[in-house]
């Protein structure tokens, strides 16, 4: 079983480039390495010469003034995202130190880290709960998706430290954030509005613990019985390593023998080309050996932050007519890129690779990959309603349906 990622993945996904060794002073105050460093990758490796158009010399003159100007390190990394932004493409983003260690490299590896489980999107009027780890603290806690963040700690969202994740600022869109902690049993005091009204408010208290995305998929794995039909449900949070196919292929195998349909919920970021290759031989009938999964029915889930590799999933999905694809239209963010670190502990993402040769030289980025079915889905106080996954099921349900008059049984076939 492979684990973490190779030096360059060709593809969606970045390497994970260790720093130079040795321990390095950092200056006091605001380190302006990470702005000149970010600016000279950029004009050495940026994967269009051309640079989209953008004078880069000038643009390192506009927002220089402002790095100089900048109070604190993740001011600084604000600066280099607001100049990262005038490419206009995905994959140029900063992640801070504390989150590629949890969020990336240790996902990438397979292991545990301190978490509490929830992802924040900032909305126009506030920050709401985007999304919950299945198995996570904010997952057993009862917190749902749809909930708008008051406070923290006491604190106004805007002043309690959140930690953004990489953000495109290059496509726009809502900015993704989550709760910030460096060991497990720490705990959050969230005030919460789970209504628009005044009852709707509560509070409710989260105990970070070690956990993944990882062993979100692997719990998130469950069999449904609606109208006398079995169906499977996985969540593959990413795919930055293969372990998450190999966690789909061992529910396959172990618990749907006799499962009529399958809902695969692939929202979210993207990873390994290879193991999205291995994915899609799974269900497609002209794979080697013929597919793991049958010709039972199976349906796609994707959303508007669904990105990267698992967009070229869900482009190949459509074109090899393995199933619906239920959802919304994807991020659009589809490039190849590599992690670069920079010399405060922050993480560079430079887009290195234009990925056509993967979609059959159809451009994916900045337009994404449209659902067969679309499904609106709305997130301020959602009270845990998942409209993607209930289509989801509707499909899978109606083609299985169809299916079992037609006599056909479950299983292999």
């Amino acid at each position: 079983m492979r684990r973490g990622l190779p030096a360059l993945a060709v593809g969606l996904v970045c390497a994970l480039v260790c720093a130079p060794g040795g321990a390095q002073e950092r200056p006091r105050g605001p380190d302006l390495r990470a702005f000149e460093d970010a600016w000279r990758m950029v004009r050495d490796a940026f994967y269009e010469r051309g640079m989209h158009g953008v004078d880069w010399n000038a643009a390192r003159e506009r927002h220089l003034p402002r790095a100089r100007a900048a109070r604190s390190q993740q001011e600084v990394h604000e600066v280099i995202l607001e100049m990262l932004a005038e490419l206009k493409v995905s994959h140029a983003a900063i992640i801070e130190e504390d989150v590629y260690r949890k969020h990336y490299d240790h996902e990438a590896k397979g292991m545990l880290a301190p978490t509490f489980g929830v992802k924040l999107a900032r909305l126009q009027d506030g920050y709401y709960v985007a999304d919950c780890v299945a198995g996570g603290p904010a997952d057993a806690a009862g917190l749902l998706r749809g909930d708008r963040l008051l406070a923290l700690n006491g604190q106004p969202p805007e002043q309690a430290n959140l930690r953004p994740l990489p953000w495109d600022a290059g496509l726009g869109g809502p900015r993704g954030y989550v709760l910030p902690t460096e060991k497990a049993g720490e705990r959050a005091r969230l005030e919460l509005q789970r209504f628009q009204r005044p009852k709707g408010m509560f509070q409710l208290t989260l105990t970070s613990a070690m956990w993944s995305e990882l062993e979100g998929s692997r719990v998130s794995r469950r069999v449904l019985e609606r109208h006398g039909l079995k169906v499977g449900y996985m969540r593959l949070y990413h795919v930055l390593s293969e372990e998450p196919v190999d966690l789909l292929a061992e529910f396959i195998s172990r618990d749907l023998a006799d499962a009529h349909g399958l809902v695969l919920d692939v929202r979210g970021q993207g990873g390994l080309p290879s193991a999205v290759d291995r994915l899609l031989d799974f269900f497609d009938p002209g794979a080697r050996g013929g597919p793991l999964w049958g010709r039972r029915p199976v349906v796609l889930l994707v959303d508007s932050e669904t990105r990267s590799a698992k967009e070229v999933l869900a482009f190949s999905w459509r074109r090899r007519g393995l199933g619906k694809v239920v959802g919304q239209r994807t991020r659009g963010a589809v490039l190849g890129a590599q992690f670069r670190p920079l010399p405060d502990g922050a993480h560079l993402l430079l887009p290195m690779l234009d990925m056509r040769t993967m979609t059959g030289g159809v451009v994916l980025e900045g337009k994404g990959v449209p659902p067969d079915v679309e499904v609106q889905a709305s997130l301020p106080y959602a009270q845990g309603h998942d409209p993607i996954l209930e289509r989801g099921l509707e499909v899978v349900l109606d083609e299985a349906m169809i299916e079992r008059r037609r006599g056909a049984p479950a299983g292999w076939y």
